[in-house]
């Protein structure tokens, strides 16, 4: 038997995400549902929920997730372990700080790169890189990874604010 090492991978965050997102909805899904909402294949989401039932993030038998955990590891290890490569400036879809209308702060215009974006700014590596056309499907889900993504490129006021905003959609 050859024992691996399982890693979790930034398609794992965006199905938690959204995992958290449909319950705040009360809509009910399907991995095929999830498949097409996040632009991956059926084989990936089914990977997914294994990594996520490895790490102790997700219990399948459930289907529940361990939230604080989750929220934990958005706050203290999203950063390290998916660090943002910042390129250059760029037309996309705005993220990060700018892209949370409620936090009443602004700051860098950071983008996915897209060329049916918007708004110009400073491009951020998505955590996959269809995520621009899930997030066009879902507003809470974007909103969600917009303040992930503040947690990644944000300076201490912004990190702050997308903590809080994070702790309320995931752990209440």
């Amino acid at each position: 038997m050859i024992n691996r090492q399982i890693t979790i991978r930034p398609q794992d965050i965006v199905v938690l995400i959204k995992l958290i997102v449909l319950g705040k909805k009360n809509i009910s899904w399907l991995k095929k549902d999830l498949a097409d909402e996040l632009c991956l294949s059926n084989s990936e989401i089914t990977k997914v929920f294994v990594r996520l039932q490895a790490t102790g993030l997700f219990s399948a038998n459930s289907n529940v997730i361990q939230r604080t955990t989750f929220y934990e590891f958005l706050i203290y290890g999203l950063k390290i372990t998916f660090p943002p490569f910042i390129g250059s400036e760029t037309r996309g879809v705005l993220t990060g700080v700018n892209a949370l209308k409620e936090g009443g702060i602004r700051g860098t215009n950071y983008v996915w790169e897209s060329y049916e974006g918007q708004h110009r700014g400073i491009s951020v590596s998505p955590l996959y890189p269809d995520i621009v056309l899930a997030a066009k499907k879902d507003d809470l889900l974007y909103q969600a990874l917009c303040a992930c993504d503040m947690l990644r490129v944000g300076q201490t006021r912004e990190v702050n604010f997308a903590r809080e905003w994070l702790k309320r959609i995931i752990t209440e």
